[in-house]
């Protein structure tokens, strides 16, 4: 028997939650691997990726999202950048129009907090590979 053959239900033995970890692993490389993310970074991307929502500031490089929670009171999404936080955080910071409210770079995380078109956007990135970060996002409208 090999378990080489795609996901197959071959690794019974090895338990149930392996073998459906190992097709959510399969599927997620594929999907970074069509979005150009380097292989070391795939386990940081969602398993079917989507978009930033419109409306959100977008740091430069490739954005790979969940799908957004929320409502128009409070929205959150979190994903995968192929940026490093620092020089995330940059790039919102100079969204057309955007005023920088706060914002701190550790090295490894970064956030900041930013006014733009009527929304207060929360980001906060966390370096989880050489080439990217995961990020968390929040916006409300302003108070």
């Amino acid at each position: 028997m090999t378990a080489s053959r795609g996901c197959r239900p071959a690794l019974v033995l090895a338990g149930t939650a392996l073998a459906f970890g190992a097709c959510g692993s399969t599927e997620r490389e594929a999907s970074s691997a069509a979005a150009g993310v380097p292989v070391e970074c795939a386990r940081a991307v969602p398993v079917r990726p989507l978009d930033l929502p419109a409306g959100f500031p977008r740091p430069k490089g490739t954005i790979l999202a969940e799908p957004a929670q929320g409502d128009n009171r409070l929205r959150q999404v979190r994903g995968f950048v192929t940026r490093l936080p620092g020089d995330a955080i940059a790039d919102i910071g100079r969204t057309p129009g955007a005023k920088v409210i706060d914002s701190e770079d550790e090295g490894f995380d970064a956030e900041v907090t930013i006014s733009a078109a009527g929304r207060r956007t929360f980001f906060k990135f966390v370096k989880v590979c050489e080439a990217g970060s995961r990020f968390t996002a929040q916006q409300v409208p302003e108070p």
